[in-house]
């Protein structure tokens, strides 16, 4: 802060008061605008709230003032370090290569080699005036970056106000507000990715295999069983019949039936004389079930993909469904029209994505499968990129633009596809008995809504094969851990707003 100025002497005909200069304590955001404003707001709100000076052009909410001027004056009188957002997009704007510029000219007046801190949030090209600077990573999680930052900026001693700076705390404050939405006392219909089970089979088995078969040839006949079964001792529980079980040479299985129960009664009670608790009768039931729905996967020429989290998905081979493309239309509940397959380019070089699900059951309290949209990536549409890091890279980064509405709708096209547009799926557990899935997903009513601005909201366009920024095989070791995927860049949230026909 200026310094005070001492009394005049009255005496002295020459007494003036000459402020000292200003001390740079200020931390200036340099971003793309908008294409980071998302990040530059959460981050400067966070700094705010640690105690320091924050200023960026997100900052641009309130009309009377010379934004442009006092920003630039910020930048070259009172910034003490400058924030680079590192984003491939970021670095080619105009005016953030603009104010990179002024800043590399501040950090030789000031003598202060490590002015500007790059924080990079994607890989990208630095520009040559800071292509030596240490940069602070967001990759891994933007919460892990800002512990990284405050603790840099602790380490330079950088001032931090002694008390909460109102002006840059308002300031921030409004720009947080800007964007919020209003909430109204009117019902919204929201739409979850859970799909009911309507209809379970009447009854469950349990066979034990014949005195004198060995385990190998017991392992052997329940690895190749067409029909879902649950192994435990030397037999299996299934839902099958007796007559459903053959070798591949149409020989019978070498089993007796040992128990037959009532389905309901056993998913409710389980079996006290086999000690099976009610738990692990849902245990057992949610095995015959996600088995079901694999052969289901399977009898439609879906394709397996082992994530390396240990998730097994499902994904659509290029030209499986005529043009890549569903059009979806539930009588008086969902309509549309997605593509499931499209391809995504990069300089001269072209990558197809497939759209997938992995899926998992669940019976209490209320029988249900979630499933989970994934991506998958291939180069000739029929094979998955083998290698685990690329393909990781790649789905953190195509889909990352991808709105909640687009995931959502690509499920529901999905699984119009995958019920040939009836209103359930039908998962085959024997010959004669099988599990109902009802479609499309369970649909719920909030409340309350969320009142959105039309006038503030971009126009949407469509665009069903993204540009990828950035080079398909740049790759980074620390944003990839072999048995410890990160989930979801491209996974949707749980629950959507209906789309409208």
């Amino acid at each position: 802060m200026p310094e005070t100025c001492p009394p005049i002497d009255e005496d002295k005909e020459d007494a003036s008061c000459v402020p000292a200069p200003a001390q740079r304590q200020a931390l200036f955001i340099s971003h793309a605008n908008p294409e980071d404003n998302e990040f530059t707001i959460w981050l400067g709100s966070h700094l705010s709230g640690a105690g320091y000076e924050v200023w960026a052009d997100v900052l641009k909410v309130r009309g009377g003032e010379d934004w442009a001027r006092k920003l630039e004056h910020t930048l070259r009188e009172r910034a003490c370090k400058v924030l680079l957002v590192g984003t491939p997009r970021g670095v080619e704007k105009q005016g953030v290569r603009n104010e990179i510029q002024i800043a590399s000219e501040v950090a030789q007046k000031i003598n202060d080699k490590e002015f500007i801190i790059p924080l990079r949030l994607q890989h990208y090209d630095s520009p040559f005036q800071i292509v030596q600077a240490q940069y602070i990573d967001f990759l891994n999680g933007w919460s892990q970056g800002l512990a990284e930052l405050l603790e840099t900026l602790a380490e330079y001693e950088l001032p931090r106000l002694q008390l909460f700076h109102d002006e840059s705390i308002q300031n921030w404050r409004a720009a947080q507000l800007v964007k919020a939405h209003v909430v109204q006392p009117k019902p919204e219909k929201l739409v979850s990715n859970w799909l009911r089970i309507i209809e379970w089979p009447n009854s469950i088995k349990y066979f034990e295999f014949r005195v004198g078969v060995s385990e190998d040839r017991v392992k052997a006949i329940v690895n190749s069983c067409k029909w879902p079964v649950y192994p435990i001792a030397r037999g299996f529980w299934t839902c099958a019949e007796k007559s459903d079980f053959h070798t591949d040479q149409g020989e019978s299985f070498p089993i007796l039936p040992q128990t037959e129960l009532d389905f309901s009664h056993f998913l409710e009670n389980g079996r006290r004389d086999c000690s099976i608790n009610p738990q692990e009768a849902r245990n057992i039931i949610s095995h015959l079930t996600k088995c079901a729905l694999e052969n289901k996967f399977r009898d439609c020429n879906l394709s397996p993909y082992d994530y390396a989290n240990g998730v097994l998905g499902w994904w659509i081979q290029s030209k499986l469904i005529p043009g890549d493309k569903v059009t979806f239309k539930w009588k008086e509940r969902a309509s549309g029209r997605r593509q499931l397959v499209g391809e995504t380019t990069s300089g001269q070089t072209s990558i197809k994505w497939h759209f997938g699900v992995s899926c998992k059951p669940w019976i209490s309290p209320e029988s249900h499968i979630r499933i989970l949209p994934r991506i998958l990536f291939t180069k000739d549409g029929l094979h998955a990129i083998e290698d685990a890091k690329r393909m990781h890279r790649l789905r953190r980064s195509v889909p990352k633009s991808w709105r909640n509405e687009r995931w959502r709708d690509m499920l529901l096209a999905f699984l119009f596809w995958l019920s040939k547009g009836e209103d359930h799926v039908f998962l085959k557990t024997g010959s004669s008995s099988g599990i109902k899935i009802e479609v499309p997903p369970i649909t719920m009513i909030s409340p309350v809504s969320v009142i959105h601005d039309k006038s503030e909201e971009p126009e949407k366009i469509e665009i069903d094969d993204p540009v990828f920024e950035g080079n398909f095989d740049e790759f980074a070791e620390e944003d990839y851990e072999e048995g410890n995927e990160s989930q979801p860049d491209e996974e949707e949230p749980s629950i959507q707003r209906q789309k409208k026909d």
